[in-house]
């Protein structure tokens, strides 16, 4: 017992002769150290005399924050009480911590480690591989009523038929663009949702200059310099025809040229483009450009799903380019081709989908168009400006293989750089209960003045169940993530994607649930217009909601994901 009381007598007076001289410490015990520490650069020195004696990568000596002295132990930068599954050491791994419940997959980082609570950061709290699960707390705002009683199939009422949405980059205001059903006719219609998504709003019918009586159905928008967007319609005045003209939020009507209005746009050479559908706008600078389809095989309405691939009687993919011209209160749109130009063939009847580029390195500005080839895989080609004219620059840029149905299919930009941004893909693959959402990303580069589309991720099924239909997309530059919006037999859904591909949730995210009509009809998500927007700390999907026991059944609504 003395000598036990003798060594810890010499140790403090070791401890204090070191404080005063400031003398070099070393290690007395795999317990105690002789002096004082600030962090653990203090305990650098102990570190590189025991890399020369008995090493162990896995062990290091630390400062304790509570006590302030170096202490010899497993490793653990941020004082949580785990240690790194493995520590690199002469280029090769080194196990430290088998167990992967005490692992820290973060060691610089007290908030995260193995069986931490989730936070609502971004992060992998818990150390299990997904960001933000169960973190994100979804809710649902009425954002457009339709204020005349309906059911699904009456004739009566007002309904929509179809729905576009897009937002203005300026204002970040949201056009919803829409076919508005009044007995029987099909309106065009549009409104503006504030950019939270968060205030309701009622429907408002357009007119559309130089066609009487105004109908139109498979209506398509995109934003224009000063609170202005480009309509495009299908009217069904006469026989049906693109129609394209201007909308100024200030007003309600739809500003069209006249010979525009009563041909609709120029078809191939020719031919005339009387059995068109689904078309797609989007505008850059004072340039518009429109796609959609030709297609002659009868009602749209009849055709299936596959249906135009197995018969092999695929439609025409058609585009059109348009300039802006005239003053800000009085401008029209005059297209720059007399003729259309030919793109592909569609084995899909949803339509093509337009994407505006920036400027990518020394690759100008251009759209993508996508679309469902005659095998039925997803080809998207590169179009822009050739003077007066449109130019397929690089046809089939990216192609996701065919051999079963694609359909439904969304664009998105992601992260964007000078040289280069991500492009996201969503699309509906497969027909009835073997249809699934399906999520591919690619990183477009500047390629000697062209592009390159290099591989991020391809085929990541988003859901998982059977019935997913209709997907949207979109992305958040403050989370640097995507949102995969889809319909399936439960209701809406979404699923958390990171940039590199990463899952966020082990389950998808519930946004709204459905009540399958035999079972009462409450609640359905009704095909096929819905759209993704960022907005504060998540994301916000618009979708076309019919709740039959309202008094105002049919509305959109707008289902939030966020951390609030």
């Amino acid at each position: 017992m003395r000598a036990r009381v003798a060594d810890r007598s010499s140790l403090l007076a070791c401890l204090l002769a070191c404080q005063l001289t400031g003398c070099s410490l070393v290690k007395l015990s795999d317990e105690i150290v002789q002096g004082h520490c600030r962090n653990d650069a203090d305990c650098a020195e102990l570190n590189q005399q025991q890399a020369q004696d008995d090493f162990d990568p896995c062990q290091r000596w630390q400062c304790n924050d509570d006590e302030k002295l170096c202490r010899y132990g497993a490793l653990d930068a941020d004082g949580d009480g785990q240690s790194p599954a493995a520590v690199m050491n002469d280029g090769k791994s080194v196990t430290c911590q088998r167990d992967p419940l005490k692992q820290d997959c973060a060691d610089d980082d007290a908030d995260i480690g193995a069986g931490l609570p989730e936070l609502c950061d971004e992060q992998d709290n818990d150390c299990d591989g997904l960001a933000d699960e169960g973190a994100l707390e979804s809710s649902t705002t009425g954002a457009v009523v339709f204020g005349k009683p309906t059911r699904a199939g009456a004739g009566d009422g007002e309904a929509a038929s179809d729905a576009a949405y897009a937002r203005d980059p300026m204002s970040g205001e949201i056009a919803l663009a829409y076919g508005v059903l009044q007995s029987g006719s099909t309106r065009p219609g549009a409104t503006l949702l504030d950019p939270e998504l968060s205030a309701s709003t009622s429907t408002s019918t357009l007119a559309v200059e130089h066609v009487t009586p105004a109908l139109g159905q498979h209506v398509a928008v995109a934003p224009l310099p000063g609170s202005r967007f480009a309509y495009a319609l299908v009217t069904t005045s006469g026989a049906p025809r693109v129609v394209v003209g201007v909308w100024n939020t200030n007003a309600t009507q739809v500003l069209v040229q006249p010979e525009l209005a009563e041909q609709g746009l120029a078809c191939l050479p020719g031919e005339e483009c009387r059995d068109v559908l689904a078309p797609a706008v989007a505008a850059q600078s004072r340039d518009v450009l429109v796609a959609y389809l030709r297609f002659d095989g009868g009602d749209p309405a009849g055709v299936g799903c596959g249906q135009l691939r197995e018969e092999d009687k695929p439609a025409d993919v058609l585009a059109n380019l348009l300039l802006q011209r005239g003053t800000s209160s009085d401008e029209r749109l005059q297209e720059q081709s007399s003729s259309a130009l030919r793109l592909g063939s569609s084995s899909d009847l949803t339509g093509p989908v337009l994407l505006a580029l920036p400027p990518i390195g020394a690759a100008p500005q251009s759209w993508l168009v996508a679309y469902a080839d005659q095998d039925g895989g997803v080809v998207i080609d590169r179009v822009q400006r050739n003077g007066m004219a449109l130019e397929v620059v690089q046809p089939a840029l990216i192609r996701l293989t065919g051999g079963t149905q694609s359909s439904a299919i969304a664009l998105a930009l992601g992260e964007t750089g000078e040289d280069e941004l991500q492009l996201g893909i969503v699309y509906q693959r497969g027909c009835g209960s073997a249809a699934r959402v399906v999520l591919a990303l690619r990183s477009l580069v500047d390629d000697g003045g062209k592009l390159a589309a290099e591989l991020v991720i391809d085929g990541l099924q988003v859901g998982g169940a059977s019935n997913e239909t209709n997907p949207a997309l979109g992305y958040s530059a403050a989370r640097d993530t995507w949102l995969v919006s889809y319909r399936d037999l439960t209701g809406l859904r979404a699923r958390v994607v990171g940039a590199d591909g990463t899952v966020h949730a082990q389950q998808p995210y519930s946004l709204i649930e459905r009540v399958k009509p035999e079972d009462g009809a409450e609640v359905d998500i009704l095909p096929p217009s819905m759209a993704v927007f960022d907005v504060g700390s998540g994301f916000a999907t618009v979708a076309h909601v019919l709740r039959a026991a309202n008094e105002a059944p049919r509305a959109f609504e707008t289902a939030h994901l966020s951390c609030e």
